[in-house]
């Protein structure tokens, strides 16, 4: 029987993908809720544990009474939420945090997070990328709608995966300057 789950972000692609790839490879029946914080709980997150019924706004969908048994969150919005959830439903539900939540990560079950985070505890995973729903089985299935146009090109080819800034990398013009030169030399 499959395990309930509900994952919780901020509505942020990036970190959505990480935790539906996760889901999907633990086999999850999964819901997505979004989250939108109000005021001053958009500031506190997530240095305070708080209820959720107080915290989320209008906008925000809503986490209902029920409790899953998996909860898998992603996002510094996520964080505080995630941490209430874990600390309300008494072990009830098992709660994965991906990304540093930049609280103490005994608040979660486990938390992964990349290794550059450099977050150290027990049930810390340092992974060397973000997390993603890419699978052999998916590149293959995917790939034959494109392989007669990636014919024209020489081998081999490289696919470059391109996100945006974040705490730990500036993505402005001079690095995309830089990336488009270090490119011509593959």
């Amino acid at each position: 029987m499959q395990k309930n789950c509900v994952i919780i972000t901020d509505g942020k692609i990036g970190t959505e993908n990480q935790c539906i790839g996760l889901a999907e490879t633990l086999g999850l029946n999964f819901t997505i809720k979004r989250i939108k914080l109000r005021f001053p709980w958009s500031l506190l997150s997530p240095y305070c544990n708080f209820a959720a019924k107080y915290s989320l706004s209008k906008k925000s969908d809503q986490l209902d009474a029920f409790i899953p048994e998996v909860v898998i969150a992603s996002g510094r919005n996520s964080a505080g939420i995630a941490a209430y959830l874990k600390k309300v439903a008494k072990n009830k539900t098992f709660v994965i945090q991906i990304q540093d939540p930049y609280i103490d990560p005994r608040n979660y079950d486990v938390v992964i997070t990349p290794s550059h985070d450099q977050l150290h505890g027990e049930n810390v995973i340092s992974t060397h990328g973000a997390l993603n729903r890419i699978t052999p089985h998916l590149l293959s299935e995917k790939s034959l709608g494109y392989k007669e146009f990636f014919t024209k090109f020489p081998s081999p080819k490289v696919a470059v995966l391109i996100g945006g800034k974040s705490k730990n990398y500036d993505f402005n013009k001079d690095t995309v300057i830089q990336l488009v030169a270090d490119l011509k030399q593959l």
